[in-house]
């Protein structure tokens, strides 16, 4: 049996905990990576296209619509100005 420290002990406890997360790291790392390097340029357009014009996901309006009620309201206000 080793007859370390505490302190000795602690030392080695921090440096196993160190060494643990650069290895859980490295793998989120690659992970990120590698699902990174499975979308090609095709799928990010496609993306912003659907986010633009729709159907969203969670039923809201697209872009477009909100623009289109954004420009709406601002018309309704504008009016009441004059």
């Amino acid at each position: 049996m080793d007859n370390k420290t505490e302190k000795e002990l602690m030392q080695d406890d921090e440096k196993l905990l160190v060494q643990l997360s650069d290895v859980y790291n490295f793998i989120k790392a690659s992970e990120t990576t590698q699902t990174i390097a499975n979308y090609t340029l095709g799928d990010y357009i496609d993306k912003a296209i659907k986010e633009i014009e729709g159907p969203t996901e969670n039923n809201r309006p697209d872009k477009l619509k909100r623009l289109d009620m954004v420009e709406s309201s601002l018309n309704f206000i504008v009016q009441k100005l004059e």
